[in-house]
């Protein structure tokens, strides 16, 4: 055959012979469908390497690609992406890719590729690469194969995947890993009694443990939930607390996810959770804010009922939620408990206040500033800028620069970031002249000098804060 070639080449030059080789590759394709067809699924995906794939030049660059040769091949071949009519001949170059003798780097870009065009017949191919990986330890083409079987819409997909979890008990921990993650992105419900049963660390790694839970926490319903808990008390007793705090942050997920469907199954998750001193603060906080947000109105009573309380754990998360509440609630029932928290928790309340920004909170912020706390007035003194300005609100800035002169480069930077408004200027600059024509002293020098620095910076940058001001709030 060779010689013909060669024959051929001596007599009609190069471009001819590239014809006939053409012609040639039709011919065995129009009368061997059946041998093309049956090596597809074949279950030794690198060993077939017909000799008709061996002349196609554009086959062996796609196969032969690594990261030092050129990217030019498959940016020819991902043009037809843009094409769905190319999508046929696309998903059968793919997997001739994948079935011919490829480099791994090749195989992954196949792979890509048939996550987004892939028919059901691409099924075989990948789930063949999957078995290839596992026997022979090629985590690359086990990360491949798992990406475009999570990615595609067949439900032979995740019966591939399955299989191969519950029978690759040889695998690499990574490998079972790679599968693991590919149900739980498909959302496979059928896989959760198997997840289930790796989700307790006294049977599997620690990381096995915590993936298998990560993929039950994206399945949702009463199943999955009932898996995810039923593996706490066994992860508890083994020690691994690590895993204690995942299974409740996925239990929590759950609740979100459920919501859809039945609120009181998802507010009785929150409760239990909130309401267990055995679980970590952490997931508590977190439990308090999945049942104020799916709880509607009554969010504002949660919120009050647990300021009111004893269990400090839950205040400082029941104040951040104020700022989620509808802007229609007043902040009026907020502030009026500021003196039953502590200074920290003050400190937060008033950034939240600042968020909302309503007659309450501007009153409470002005307050704050006329506090003797250094750590209250600094957090008022940065949230000014966030709330509407009028001359109290400047005038009480510009008090705490005169009366506490450590606060003074703070406060400047929050004048500076007033609200762009000719209102604020002029007032500033009224200001401005009131300290130039009183009293002398070190004191006045000091305020002229700041001032004059704000009205500088204001007139070459501008502000940048948000904020609203009216020419009324500048007549009291």
């Amino acid at each position: 055959m060779e010689n013909f070639y060669k024959t051929t080449q001596e007599k009609f030059g190069p471009r001819w012979n590239k014809r006939i080789r053409e012609v040639f590759l039709a011919v065995i394709l129009s009368i061997c469908p059946a041998v093309w067809s049956q090596n597809l699924s074949t279950d030794t995906v690198t060993s077939i390497s017909l000799p008709f794939l061996e002349m196609d030049e554009k086959l062996t660059a796609l196969s032969t690609y690594t990261l030092d040769k050129s990217f030019q091949p498959w940016a020819e071949a991902e043009k037809s992406l843009g094409n769905e009519a190319e999508f046929p001949a696309l998903e059968m170059l793919m997997t001739r890719v994948i079935n011919n003798q490829s480099t791994p780097e090749a195989r992954n870009r196949a792979c890509k590729i048939l996550a987004i065009i892939g028919t059901d017949q691409t099924v075989p191919i990948l789930g063949n690469l999957l078995r290839y990986g596992l026997r022979g330890g090629e985590l690359r083409d086990v990360e491949s194969a798992c990406y475009a079987l999570a990615a595609l819409p067949y439900a032979e997909c995740a019966e591939v995947l399955r299989e191969e979890l519950e029978k690759s008990q040889t695998a690499s921990e990574s490998a079972r890993i790679q599968m693991i993650n590919a149900l739980g992105s498909r959302g496979d419900r059928e896989s959760i009694p198997l997840l289930g049963q790796m989700a307790l660390s006294t049977k599997n790694s620690p990381a096995l443990a915590e993936a298998a839970l990560r993929a039950l926490g994206q399945m949702s319903g009463p199943e999955a939930l009932d898996a995810v808990t039923g593996s706490l008390t066994e992860n508890m007793n083994s020690g691994q607390e690590h895993l204690v705090e995942i299974g409740y942050e996925v239990i929590l997920n759950q609740a979100v996810t459920i919501q859809r469907d039945t609120i009181n199954y998802n507010a009785v998750i929150y409760e239990g959770i909130k309401n267990s001193k055995a679980v970590p603060a952490a997931i508590r906080r977190s439990a308090l804010l999945g049942l104020i947000r799916s709880a509607g109105d009554r969010g504002v009573q949660y919120i009050r009922d647990i300021l009111l309380g004893e269990d400090s754990s839950l205040k400082s998360a029941a104040i951040a939620a104020i700022a989620e509440l509808p802007c229609g609630v007043s902040s009026s029932g907020f502030t009026q408990l500021m003196s039953r928290l502590t200074e920290k928790e003050q400190v937060l309340m008033i950034y939240v206040l600042a968020s909302r920004a309503d007659v309450f909170a501007v009153n409470e912020v002005i307050k704050a500033l006329e506090s003797e706390r250094k750590e209250l007035r600094a957090a008022a003194v940065k949230s000014a800028p966030s709330l509407p300005i009028g001359a109290k609100m400047i005038r009480s800035l510009i008090s705490v620069m005169e009366l506490y002169p450590s606060d003074a480069d703070l406060v400047v930077r929050s004048l500076i970031r007033l609200p762009e408004d000719e209102m604020v200027d002029l007032y500033l600059k009224k200001l401005l002249d009131e300290y130039k024509t009183g009293q002398k002293g070190k004191k006045k020098e000091i305020m002229v000098e700041k001032l004059t620095l704000v009205l500088s910076e204001r007139a070459s940058a501008g502000a940048d804060a948000p904020g609203s001001v009216s020419a009324e709030s500048f007549s009291k």
